[in-house]
């Protein structure tokens, strides 16, 4: 699970969301790996990929840069998140090149 512990928008359209594991697990990644973000819409899944932009050494939390998209069912929902929303089972695994 984690939860999101800053939103800054850097232009109208572009966000960034910070988000920290819950519990204190560690995320470690490596440069050009991403997560899938899912939310549930009429009752069914859409998840979007997201690539990491935090910096490798800085484990617990992830930073990911969210681009308005018109129509776009996953960052309509992103766009709109508050500081405190945790994501219970929507950030899955870091993925990348060799997962």
């Amino acid at each position: 699970m984690m939860r999101v512990i800053e939103v800054q928008e850097l232009a109208p359209s572009i966000r960034c969301l910070s988000l920290r594991q819950v519990k204190g697990a560690r995320v470690v990644f490596e440069p050009g790996q991403f997560i899938q973000v899912w939310i549930d819409r009429h009752g069914e899944r859409v998840g979007r990929s997201y690539s990491i932009a935090s910096q490798r050494g800085n484990l617990g939390e992830i930073d990911i840069i969210v681009s308005s998209v018109k129509d776009g069912i996953v960052t309509a929902n992103l766009f709109c998140i508050e500081v405190g929303v945790r994501w219970t089972n929507s950030v899955r695994q870091v993925h990348g090149k060799d997962n």
